[in-house]
């Protein structure tokens, strides 16, 4: 199953941890956004790792779920283009 995961975090130590925690599960295709193909155990473990950091108050964390239908339907515009196996149609 393919998640994105987008976070909005203002302190650059978390988010620096946020973002080193999710090279392991995925692609980052924009600065605080990441697609990642997981199955069931690795998003549970993936949360919890996630879950485990300390946030202030403004800070947060969402994560997607996209449908196989929708997977196919992924827009990506200009020029800064994932270059790993995730699929996407480029426009």
């Amino acid at each position: 199953m393919r998640y994105l995961v987008a976070f909005d975090i203002s302190c650059s130590r978390l988010r620096y941890r946020v973002v080193r925690c999710l090279l392991n599960y995925g692609e980052r295709v924009q600065k605080s956004v990441f697609e990642c193909d997981l199955p069931s155990p690795q998003r549970l473990k993936l949360s919890q790792e996630l879950a485990r950091l300390q946030y202030d108050a403004s800070d947060g964390i969402r994560i997607y779920r996209i449908c196989q239908n929708c997977d196919t339907e992924i827009e990506t515009l200009g020029p800064n283009q994932p270059k790993g196996s995730l699929k996407t149609k480029v426009l």
